[in-house]
């Protein structure tokens, strides 16, 4: 299976780059190669492979092709809601190479690496990058093949807590601008500062708790502030049948599901595993919400996809709380690879989530 194949050298070249000093050429190189085979794959597929590659990839490659600019560009594609950096990114591409296999390399190749750089910079111990890169691979690279936009924001917002940990505030703000211009739901940086300046304080649980009781509170009068947001034109009203709490119905992913608990369930396990570790209040109280808002998105559609920018720091904790344990590490990573792998076969092969398989390469 190619996917495999692929994910497995990919982490094979992440093994062999943290063999080496992070600023050795050797460790950029194997690094480079680490994060190009999955960027290739995706740019050598066909563009069946994904459904939104037809939904905004194909018609937008073409659109940049008869256009004369990029203004004239963006008028052809206003129909399709593209945010404004997707556009940038799709066109100049498009141009430049003429050829949409570069246009998804491009793509992917950015979800891929500032994943890879984003968790390495939380991931103290070199031994748990790999792990997690591989664990990215299962859960999400499938899923960024069709969930292309979003995918590209949820990576750089992963990346941009390296400012909030440097405290270089104005950085990860404008970080964050740039995510939410190739997706508007990457505002949900602004939500992880706030949980970020929450783990700091030494009442954090208190204050984690009024946030919770806020969620919930919201989540019961849901439907009501939807439509005082689209009266008042904040929302638009044809959004409010659309993302309406229970409007279709109950909608669970119980492998997701499965997931998630399983993060929660190693936190409960191994508890303090690294007390020096300054990230882990952060990563923990991220992992919560994760679960929480995980479960509103079983009653309001599309909701469940807010959850990638909390779910891609749930498996860097994971990563932490295994390599970090002091005990039965090793069973706790079999485990958990396991557990992952049994992910993948099932919502990607049996499921065909998101459409990726089988794999065609492009005609």
């Amino acid at each position: 299976m190619i996917y495999i194949v692929c994910f497995f050298l990919a982490t094979i070249f992440s093994l062999i780059a943290n063999k080496y000093d992070e600023k050795s050429k050797k460790y950029k190189f194997f690094s480079l190669i680490a994060i190009i085979l999955p960027a290739l794959l995706a740019g050598l597929r066909d563009v069946s492979v994904g459904t939104d590659v037809t939904g905004y990839v194909v018609p937008s490659f073409k659109a940049s092709l008869v256009s004369s600019s990029f203004s004239s560009f963006s008028n052809l594609m206003f129909n399709y809601n593209l945010d404004y950096m997707f556009r940038v990114l799709t066109y100049y591409s498009s141009v430049l190479f003429k050829d949409i296999r570069f246009v998804l390399f491009c793509e992917s190749l950015i979800t891929v690496f500032f994943f890879y750089i984003g968790s390495k910079n939380i991931i103290e111990n070199k031994k748990g990058r790999p792990f997690v890169y591989l664990m990215f691979l299962l859960l999400y690279y499938n899923m960024s093949l069709n969930i292309i936009r979003q995918f590209i924001a949820v990576s750089i917002i992963l990346y941009s807590y390296k400012f909030i940990k440097e405290e270089k505030i104005i950085k990860y703000f404008v970080t964050v601008l740039i995510a939410t211009l190739f997706h508007n739901t990457a505002i949900i940086g602004v939500l992880l500062y706030v949980i970020y300046l929450i783990s700091k304080n030494k009442h954090r649980l208190l204050y984690s708790l009024a946030i919770f009781i806020i969620l919930f509170g919201i989540m019961f009068n849901y439907n009501t502030i939807l439509v005082i947001l689209s009266k008042t034109g904040i929302v638009a009203t044809r959004y409010v049948s659309r993302y309406a709490l229970g409007a279709k119905g109950i909608n669970i992913s119980f492998a997701d599901e499965i997931i998630k608990i399983y993060t929660l369930f190693l936190l409960v396990l191994t508890r303090k595993v690294n007390d020096k570790d300054k990230d882990y209040p952060f990563l923990c109280i991220v992992s919560i919400f994760d679960f929480l808002l995980f479960q509103i998105g079983a009653f309001v559609d599309y909701a469940s996809r807010i959850t990638l920018y909390f779910g891609v720091f749930s498996i860097v904790l994971t990563s932490k709380l295994v390599f970090d344990s002091k005990k039965n590490k090793k069973i706790l990573c079999i485990l958990t690879l396991i557990i992952y792998f049994i992910y993948f076969v099932y919502m990607y092969i049996i499921c065909n989530n998101g459409n990726t398989y089988p794999y065609i390469f492009m005609r």
